[in-house]
């Protein structure tokens, strides 16, 4: 789907609970996600659930959009990973909050206060998005795939 150029946006997928003929699919040539679906992929072998049908949404805002370095040195990893996610912030930095937010855009994680880890051993296969912002006030959003 071509949505064109959206000012700060972003799309979220939707699962229905309505069956379609055929499966959903996602193919994404420029690895924008970062998960390597670059030929036609199930939905339902990268969420790791029952997809049998789905839809999106365009937002007009910001507030999943993965951005250059905001955050300068900050550090993820490792990424892929299969649990554990380790922060690392330059100097005397530190966190104020942290959310992590599934493809679909639902809130899996939010920490209120400084993090060194990202625990992701309980969740599905899949991208997320972690949004971080520091207790100096810089926002920065990073994808993160779980193996």
């Amino acid at each position: 789907v071509d949505t064109g150029a959206i000012d700060g946006g972003r799309w979220n997928w939707g699962l229905s609970t309505a069956a379609a003929p055929n499966l959903p699919v996602l193919i994404d040539p420029a690895d924008l996600f970062g998960a390597g679906v670059q030929t036609w992929t199930d939905i339902e072998s990268l969420i790791g659930a029952a997809a049998s049908s789905m839809a999106f949404t365009i937002f007009d805002d910001a507030a999943l959009a993965v951005n250059d370095s905001v955050i300068e040195d900050l550090s993820l990893s490792p990424n892929p990973t299969n649990g554990i996610v380790n922060i690392s912030l330059p100097g005397n930095r530190s966190l104020s909050n942290v959310s992590v937010y599934d493809i679909s855009g639902r809130e899996v994680i939010n920490i209120n206060n400084d993090v060194n880890t990202l625990d992701l051993q309980n969740f599905s296969t899949g991208v997320y998005i972690a949004r971080l912002t520091t207790t100096d006030g810089a926002t920065q959003a990073v994808r993160i795939v779980k193996q």
